[in-house]
């Protein structure tokens, strides 16, 4: 049982680490680019505002999203620019529109379909997993305060590991000078 806490606690580090340098990296592609979308290797993490996509996508999910999918399907999920908002809604028509492929799109929950066909331009991603709630966590850590808050937590877990392996290795010394 030891050795399985070891391990899902060594598997949370490496997660809490990944999603720091990611949220890092995030910031400064914000603070170098600020009028593109920050992406770590091509995903895109959004949070949900709306239930218009209620009961697949819930207010308060942090969506991934891949940068501009080329091969688009009826059924798809995508985020696409709307002015300056982004709106995630599922692909429910594909058609040519002067001679370019649009896309009619509309939310789960909406009756229907949206004002606009949608341009392979508008589209930013299409949408690959959620993670519940995050949303929320991750409204919450944007700023100093988050960035902050991140690198105490990374500093912490790395204290714990390193105490855990130094008391490891000082119960072993012990034990082979006896």
């Amino acid at each position: 049982m030891k050795k399985i806490g070891n391990w899902l606690s060594n598997i949370l580090l490496i997660v809490v680490i990944l999603i720091s340098i990611s949220y890092i990296f995030n910031l400064y592609q914000i603070r170098q680019k600020p009028d593109q979308i920050p992406s770590t290797f091509g995903f895109i993490p959004l949070t949900v505002l709306s239930g218009s996509m209620s009961p697949t996508i819930e207010t308060g999910d942090m969506i991934v999203v891949r940068n501009k999918a080329d091969d688009l399907q009826v059924g798809d999920i995508v985020t696409y620019r709307v002015g300056n908002s982004l709106v995630t809604h599922r692909v429910m028509e594909i058609i040519m529109d002067n001679g370019n492929v649009a896309y009619i799109t509309q939310g789960d929950a909406n009756n229907t379909t949206d004002g606009n066909p949608i341009t392979k331009d508008q589209i930013v991603g299409e949408y690959q997993f959620r993670i519940p709630f995050a949303g929320y966590v991750i409204a919450n850590l944007r700023g100093w305060l988050g960035t902050v808050l991140v690198i105490v937590l990374l500093t912490i877990m790395a204290m714990t590991k390193i105490l855990k392996v130094s008391k490891t290795q000082l119960s072993k010394a012990d034990g082979s000078n006896q």
